[in-house]
């Protein structure tokens, strides 16, 4: 199965217009993970730069002015259906026009915002002249910084690993999917069936910690290679167990704090049930 991967590798590298179309077609579909796998393509050299850039950036682009054309389409309907008042939508027609760039541009970096936004926008039917070159230049910068980033860190990383660069790369992309997948049922999910009390205290409530310690996993997993050792940060800390990476007690950490300093700590106690099924309180 490596060989064939191999050999396709090869014969995509030898057809940049191929590897162009291919990549724009994919990131209709999947566009981050499209993102990290010409990243890693170009880190080994199986990808002109260029070429993943200007792929990317139109195949964002493309999907981009996509849904401002199913934003447009809706758009009318959605007043006939009730859901808003004409008077409301002009009112954001006026906004979006007004701030055209600046939403345009914040959509695509910040998670969850791309597809509310673009729609939002063709809903309104906003200035389609302003529209596309401010969507132009947030998917090329977009696509310019994270494809950097990708190519910066797989030239590093994927010598380390070897034969296992593309087994390695392959999980890192379904790992991508896989977060993006549950933070969107986290996300979509019914409130009502949840076992939280009180309203969301913000959207990004729903964003699922994945998304957050992520990039932190990447780049422990950096300096690990890098140090060659997995368990070097949990000597940052002796006193604390596991040097407070994992499974440490916060009770056991206060307790380390000397009897002179403790009117400014914290109060605390610790509760352990028992095997007969009483509760010690120390």
């Amino acid at each position: 199965m490596e060989a064939a991967f191999r050999q396709a590798l090869d014969a995509l590298s030898n057809d940049p217009v191929l590897q162009g179309l291919l990549t724009i077609f994919c990131t209709w579909i999947l566009e981050d993970a499209t993102l990290i796998v010409c990243g890693l393509l170009v880190a080994d050299q199986q990808m002109r730069y260029d070429t993943a850039l200007i792929a990317l950036a139109a195949g964002i682009a493309i999907g981009d002015w996509g849904l401002y054309l199913i934003g447009r389409i809706l758009g009318p309907r959605i007043v006939s259906w009730g859901l808003v008042s004409q008077r409301r939508l002009d009112r954001i027609r006026a906004w979006f026009d007004d701030n055209m760039f600046t939403a345009v541009l914040v959509s695509r970096f910040v998670p969850g915002l791309r597809l509310p936004a673009n729609l939002a926008v063709g809903m309104a039917h906003a200035s389609l002249r302003r529209y596309l070159p401010a969507a132009v230049f947030a998917s090329w910068l977009w696509t310019l910084i994270t494809l950097t980033l990708i190519v910066w860190l797989g030239t590093a990383v994927m010598p380390l690993l070897g034969a296992l660069k593309w087994p390695v790369g392959i999980a890192l992309v379904l790992a991508v999917i896989y977060v993006q997948r549950r933070s969107y049922k986290r996300m979509t999910e019914d409130p009502e069936s949840t076992s939280a009390e009180g309203a969301p205290a913000s959207f990004f409530e729903f964003w699922h910690p994945w998304l957050f310690y992520a990039p932190v996993a990447v780049y422990y997993f950096w300096l690990a290679l890098r140090f060659r050792s997995l368990t070097l940060p949990t000597a940052a800390n002796p006193s604390i167990y596991s040097g407070g990476m994992i499974r440490e007690s916060k009770s056991q950490i206060l307790g380390l704090v000397p009897a002179l300093l403790r009117q400014w700590s914290a109060v605390h106690a610790a509760y352990e049930f028992t095997r007969d099924g009483t509760i010690d309180m120390h």
